[in-house]
């Protein structure tokens, strides 16, 4: 099957390396940068904060107070959470996410809480759990999912670079139909890159392993995230899946996700995205609601 996304959204990736790697040979990762924007905020990072590649700073840290609903002091864009894939950069969140998706044999719904900590400035934990209801001819099933737990190492830091190392553990805790069975590790790179005037460009590179299915897929998301001058950010995002291993060898799959952010303030903000399917023959569409408190 074709995969749009793949194409699109490498061709933005190779342009953001290109560009991004003339500002770090320039030595503009850590000084102003025409495209970034100009609003400013006291709390927010300064620029000599930014450890780069420093592996050995920052481990014990605490998290500096941030401002969502601000631009940092200096010019960096917004640090806006995606709707439907991890950041790279390292927050205290709570989201209560419900989501729907229709797909040919059955609608499904889902209630979700996900808790991110920050405990340090370089390393935080996120826990995840869902409530997940099952639609088929009539009938309808209902369950607890998986619970997900998922440690996150900051390896980067740049003003407008920021690489994440994330390790998930899908453990087998959901009731019977609605869980894995198996623990399911997806170890993956996340970034986030300022493209300047609130656009940020997030992505994720990782794997899916069954640990005794021996299923394996590779898994490549991407988000575009606009801010405006005010409380209002808009993302568009994609989720593509490539079997490699098993049934699903050489199978792709492929969703987009078009979504508002609207900051009431610094804390807590509401989400919500339509999601339709580019090169996914089962699935027929979604949506997602969310509500997000930021500490």
């Amino acid at each position: 099957m074709k995969s749009l996304p793949l194409t699109t959204t490498s061709l933005i990736f190779a342009q953001i390396i290109t560009l991004q790697a003339g500002e770090f040979n320039s030595g503009n990762f850590l000084s102003s940068s025409p495209l970034s924007n100009s609003h400013h905020h006291d709390h927010s990072h300064h620029t000599e904060d930014y450890f780069g590649f420093d592996f050995f700073s920052g481990w014990f840290d605490p998290v500096p107070p941030h401002d969502h609903s601000l631009a940092s002091a200096d010019g960096r864009s917004r640090q806006i959470h995606p709707l439907t894939i991890e950041a790279a950069f390292n927050d205290s969140d709570f989201f209560l996410d419900y989501a729907f998706n229709s797909f040919d044999d059955e609608d499904e719904h889902e209630i979700e809480i996900e808790l991110e900590l920050a405990l340090t400035r370089r390393f935080g934990l996120i826990f995840e759990t869902a409530y997940e209801f099952e639609v088929e001819d009539g009938s309808t099933e209902e369950g607890f999912g998986d619970l997900t737990i998922a440690t996150r190492f900051v390896l980067a830091e740049f003003k407008h670079i920021i690489s994440t190392a994330n390790i998930e553990f899908g453990i087998p805790t959901g009731d019977d139909d609605f869980s894995a069975d198996e623990l399911v590790l997806e170890p993956s790179l996340l970034t986030w890159f300022d493209l300047g005037n609130d656009l940020t460009l997030n992505t994720a590179l990782g794997l899916e392993i069954g640990t005794e299915s021996n299923e394996l897929s590779f898994i490549f998301d991407a988000a575009i995230v606009k801010g405006f001058s005010g409380p209002l950010a808009l993302t568009l995002e994609f989720r593509n899946e490539v079997g490699l291993r098993d049934e699903e060898e050489g199978e792709i799959t492929s969703e987009a996700t078009l979504g508002a952010i609207y900051r009431f303030n610094k804390h807590t903000s509401v989400r919500a995205g339509w999601s339709f399917p580019i090169s996914n023959d089962e699935f027929n569409g979604g949506a997602i609601a969310s509500y997000n408190i930021s500490f």
